[in-house]
C-alpha cells in the first residue's frame, strides 16, 4: 500500500522546514513561554506538531495528513515503516485522543505513536 495513491490534493497541511523560524515567527513573549515550559494551549500545539514534521522531513520520511470527511477528526502524519502505514498523532498536554483511538480500532495498525510533551503514563 502506498500513502500517495491516498492523496487528496485540496486536503493538506503546511510547515516549515526549520523549528527555529517557526518558534522567531511567534515572537519574544511566546518563545519566553516555550523555554519556562509555561506555553499552553493551540500555539504550543502547533510548535510541537510543527517539531515532529521537521524531524521526520529532515530524515527524509515522507507525511500524510488524513482528515476524516466532515468531522474533525484527524490523523497528525501517516508514514510508511517497512510494510505498515504507522499513524503518528501529537498533542501538547496529556489529553485523550479520540481520532487515534477511532484510527486503532478501525484499521488495527501494528504500530501507532502519541507523542506528547507530558508523561502519558
Amino acid at each position: 500500500m502506498t500513502l500517495k495513491a491516498y492523496e487528496k490534493p485540496d486536503q493538506f497541511k503546511i510547515y516549515l522546514t526549520d523549528i527555529g523560524l517557526v518558534t522567531a515567527l511567534y515572537g519574544f513573549e511566546t518563545q519566553s513561554s516555550l523555554i519556562k515550559n509555561v506555553l499552553k494551549g493551540s500555539t504550543n500545539s502547533g510548535i510541537y506538531e510543527n517539531l515532529i514534521f521537521d524531524v521526520l522531513n529532515i530524515n527524509e520520511i515522507y507525511t500524510a495528513y488524513l482528515k476524516k470527511d466532515n468531522s474533525t477528526q484527524e490523523i497528525k502524519f501517516l508514514i510508511k515503516k517497512d510494510c505498515y502505514i504507522v499513524p503518528i498523532e501529537v498533542k501538547s498536554a496529556q489529553e485523550k485522543n479520540f481520532s487515534l483511538s477511532e484510527f486503532i480500532k478501525k484499521f488495527d495498525p501494528k504500530i501507532a505513536y502519541k507523542l506528547t510533551s507530558t508523561n502519558i503514563g
